[in-house]
């Protein structure tokens, strides 16, 4: 690392980039390049004026691209990927090349047997570069967790709404609690991993590729918002044994949002209704009959929305995660329901925060910790003891 000097800085950035010190625009280019030289050093947590930071920077520079250009809001997944798979084999040819040796070298001096030598070199080619397909692999593993969670939650809650959990000792009252509970257990967790967060890696390319993979990672999953879902509140539903869609426009009429014309809803609605699949078992003689109300609410209400396409993935949404949300709402789970969009708003917060510490270590542990918030909230809210539960965090 050089000194704090700006001329020196300068200098030393005119001979890494082999800049005209003859130029009429030196002075400009110069300048230009110290500011982008430590903000990129900056956004891939590299200390600036150290070789880790010269080798990204000069490579980004000799390739001619802009990190900012890469990570750029409009352009296409697959334009991201094509780069991140050059920058892969990057920090791969990196690791082989200048960091495995030494590894190597320092296991045979400090180990006693063949097999903790083989545990060092493992370790330390986890820690220096990275396998995307596992990485990826365990990222959608531990994010599926937290989908899986979040709909077994909500059908808890909806079973309780129909009585079928009647003869069994929940915890569902105290939801609140119970998610207080799981945060504050992953928040102490979390401490605990801070120092893996901030340690340094040996491979400037590695940080790079975690820089735009994250910033992928950040695109490609969110966590998608309730709230849309979850504006039915203290609207009585009358009980029957059956509904129709003159009941669900009815009562889409009596909500404070777009729908005030009950015509041109219910001729949307039987419109919306002909394009899903799942709603012809509803069907009979001409007419649709359903055993809950809340049932062509929630598909109406979801695929009302502009964009959303009736493929077999967004009918099960509509099946398994809107429509008892809606049932919950209309039986008085309200405030359970906002409950759980908080609790989701929060986590999306701490994925985001994961994907942004450009350390695939660390994301891989907090991702895990951080999904079974829900795991745990799951079950202390049925009932399970808490001592069972966080067995792991007593001992």
């Amino acid at each position: 690392m050089i000194e704090n000097n700006n001329p020196i800085k300068k200098i030393y950035l005119t001979e890494l980039l082999s800049i005209d010190k003859n130029s009429v625009n030196y002075e400009s280019d110069v300048n230009k390049h110290m500011k982008y030289y430590k903000k990129i050093s900056c956004e891939v947590k590299l200390e600036s004026f150290t070789r880790e930071a010269d080798i990204i920077y000069k490579w980004l520079y000799d390739s001619n691209r802009y990190l900012s250009e890469i990570v750029a809001k409009g352009r296409k997944i697959e334009e991201i990927e094509e780069d991140l798979k050059i920058i892969f084999n990057e920090q791969k040819d990196y690791y082989n090349n200048f960091i495995k040796k030494a590894i190597y070298e320092k296991a045979m001096r400090e180990c006693h047997s063949i097999s903790d030598v083989q545990i060092v070199i493992s370790e330390g080619e986890y820690e220096n570069s990275i396998n995307t397909e596992n990485f990826i692999y365990n990222i959608n593993e531990k994010l599926f967790h937290v989908e899986e969670f979040t709909n077994k939650i909500i059908m808890l809650f909806s079973q309780k709404v129909l009585g079928k959990l009647n003869s069994i000792s929940t915890n569902i009252d105290k939801f609140e609690v119970m998610i207080e509970e799981a945060i504050h257990n992953y928040e102490e967790v979390k401490k605990n991993y801070s120092n893996m967060k901030e340690q340094r890696q040996l491979n400037p390319y590695l940080n790079l590729y975690m820089y735009i993979m994250g910033y992928l990672l950040k695109r490609k999953y969110s966590i998608e918002k309730l709230e849309s879902y979850i504006q039915i509140n203290n609207i009585i539903v009358e009980q029957k044994k059956t509904y129709g869609i003159e009941d669900a426009v009815l009562y889409l009429l009596k909500l404070d949002i777009k729908y005030k014309d009950y015509k041109k809803v219910k001729q949307n609605m039987y419109k919306c209704f002909e394009n899903i699949e799942a709603m012809k078992k509803f069907k009979k003689s001409n007419m649709y009959v359903f055993p809950y109300l809340s049932i062509p609410v929630a598909y109406y209400l979801y695929f009302s929305r502009k964009n959303i396409d009736y493929t077999m993935i967004n009918i099960n949404k509509a099946e398994s995660r809107v429509e008892p949300i809606i049932r919950c709402c209309m039986y008085g789970k309200y405030k359970e329901m906002n409950t759980l969009y908080k609790l989701l708003n929060y986590i999306q917060v701490e994925v985001d925060g994961i994907f942004n510490s450009i350390n695939h270590r660390y994301e891989e542990s907090m991702l895990g910790f951080l999904s079974e918030i829900l795991v745990n909230a799951y079950y202390r809210t049925f009932g399970i003891d808490e001592d069972i539960v966080y067995w792991s965090l007593k001992k």
